[in-house]
């Protein structure tokens, strides 16, 4: 939004001298140009940032999903007893 206002104030600091003193600044064509050139510029790289922080917020988000699910199967096998020896790698219906 910052950006945004920049470029308000600079053109209509623009259209205040034209309308004030009947004729454009000296230097409107450039500030014109570069606003329309610069604007969709900084809003591109705004928009490619917002995804490299996504991507980044997304992998530690599953990162500390994957820890939880972790810490979950870790505190099952501590509370569960182990079973009988001759159980141990047979499955309960065979």
């Amino acid at each position: 939004m910052v950006t945004v206002y920049t470029v308000y104030f600079l053109l209509d600091t623009q259209t205040d001298y034209y309308r004030d003193n009947g004729r454009v600044r000296d230097d409107a064509a450039v500030v014109f140009h570069l606003c329309c050139l610069l604007l969709p510029i900084l809003y591109t790289l705004y928009g490619f940032w917002e995804e490299r922080t996504h991507l980044g917020q997304d992998l530690l988000a599953r990162l500390a999903v994957m820890l939880a699910l972790g810490g979950v199967a870790f505190g099952f096998e501590q509370s569960f007893p182990p079973g009988p020896a001759g159980v141990a790698g047979r499955h309960p219906l065979a």
